[in-house]
């Protein structure tokens, strides 16, 4: 993950510090841990549930 943070500071020209990179690719790997069980249910064929209020309709 550090290695795309420091690609995209390259790209972009952003100037990040080795400090900032750093605490870049901790935020990331801690929102990766926190969103893993959302990316692991299966949701195919799942229909989602729509509810449309009949006031809404033009």
């Amino acid at each position: 993950m550090k290695d795309a943070v420091q690609r995209i500071n390259v790209e972009y020209g952003l100037n990040l510090t080795e400090e900032e990179i750093e605490i870049i690719t901790k935020q990331v790997e801690a929102g990766k841990r926190l969103f893993q069980k959302l990316y692991e249910v299966d949701v195919e064929g799942v229909v989602p549930a729509l509810k449309i209020d009949p006031a809404e309709r033009p």
